[in-house]
């Protein structure tokens, strides 16, 4: 995983988050901030933070500190303001997610066993279309990532778009990042188009199913296992666009990011 850089943290006005929904409570995971850093459990109460580490990697201590933070709701996601940087905060449905969005990342979770770190390299992605814009593509391999720029369908609105998923034998469940997901520019989310409703269907099985995806940035969990061949080396999943929610300003349907269910592992 990762590191995550964590410079400061707290004083959260959770009055406003997103989906009217409380944060307060324990979670689990790996926090680093170049000065403190190891396995956490990070206590968020009364607007407040407190990240306890029992074996702390620098000093080898353990170590209990509060820090101050406000969250800012931009609707389909929300922004960690801290005293010198902002990150991303996106809901995942055992936790939480936090990035800078410049390659530091991690998970949070109320499950104190839960896995929270990504599983590099396990699926293998390509589309049948994706936009290029000078010398950017945003070619279907950046759904891999949990940070940097969405695939966005080089055919416009992308209806009838294909996605092609090598899942190699790793039959997880499937979370997805809706949308153009930016930390310093948001309106790119409502701006370009979003995924409304895909058929995923099984190469191996030949089965398939319908799924509709909420016009949010949250972590969506779809299950897969109802439809492949379970354990098989070469079993792939074809995602077809089949409606969109249409962008205020561009066509361009975009999805951040489509990753398997690391915490199901």
């Amino acid at each position: 995983m990762k590191r995550f850089l964590f410079s400061y943290l707290l004083v959260i006005s959770l009055s406003a988050c997103i989906y009217s929904q409380s944060f307060d409570g324990t979670y689990y995971g790996v926090y680093d901030d170049g000065e403190i850093g190891g396995d956490a459990i990070i206590k968020i109460e009364y607007g407040k933070i407190l990240i306890c580490i029992e074996n702390d990697q620098y000093s080898g201590q353990t170590i209990k500190v509060e820090k101050e933070y406000e969250l800012v709701d931009f609707g389909p996601f929300m922004k960690l303001r801290l005293a010198v940087r902002d990150w991303l905060f996106l809901i995942w449905g055992k936790g939480f997610f936090i990035s800078d969005t410049k390659g530091y990342y991690t998970f949070f979770s109320k499950a104190p066993q839960t896995r929270t770190t990504v599983i590099d390299n396990t699926w293998i992605i390509s589309s049948t279309s994706y936009l290029r814009e000078g010398e950017t593509d945003y070619n279907a391999a950046r759904l891999m990532r949990v940070t940097g720029l969405p695939w966005t369908s080089g055919n416009g609105h992308g209806i009838g778009d294909r996605l092609i998923i090598d899942i190699g034998g790793v039959d997880l469940p499937m979370l997805i990042v809706n949308g153009f997901v930016s930390l310093n520019n948001p309106k790119l989310y409502f701006e370009n188009a979003r995924l409304k409703t895909m058929r995923i269907s099984s190469k191996k099985t030949r089965k398939s199913k319908v799924v509709t995806i909420g016009d949010n940035a949250s972590f969506q969990k779809i299950e897969i296992r109802d439809i492949i061949e379970i354990g098989s080396p070469d079993e792939q999943l074809f995602l077809d666009v089949i409606d969109v929610y249409q962008g205020n300003k561009y066509n361009n349907l975009c999805i951040k990011t489509i990753i398997p269910d690391f915490s199901s592992k």
